[in-house]
């Protein structure tokens, strides 16, 4: 019984820390999880603060989702990455391919609704 709840337990978690996606639109910004998108975070641009590129060392990377009260780390690799700053002063912090172009796209949708 043991050995199938560490299956279950391991099949479950790569299934949603396989991958790590996020969208910038209209509606802020969307992190999805893993092979079936879940679990799955929203941030409206009524929420965000600041937004801006870090450079994410490797002994803060947390290989998958990590909250607190303050700060929510969706992260798969260190470098370049993008960090969210919501009035509520909570700091979420996002792994993304290309984190400047997300800058710049947040930037935009954000001027757009202003």
């Amino acid at each position: 019984m043991p050995i199938l709840l560490v299956a279950l337990f391991s099949l479950a978690s790569a299934l949603t820390a396989a991958s790590v996606r996020a969208a910038v639109g209209p509606n802020g910004v969307t992190v999805h999880w893993g092979l079936v998108g879940w679990p799955r975070f929203n941030y409206r641009l009524d929420q965000i603060e600041h937004s801006e590129v870090v450079e994410l060392p490797w002994w803060r990377v947390v290989y998958g989702i990590w909250w607190t009260p303050k700060r929510t780390s969706c992260t798969v690799r260190s470098g370049p990455t993008l960090r969210l700053i919501l009035f509520n002063g909570r700091i979420v912090t996002i792994t993304v391919p290309e984190p400047a172009a997300a800058l710049a796209a947040l930037q935009l949708v954000s001027s757009e609704s202003a």
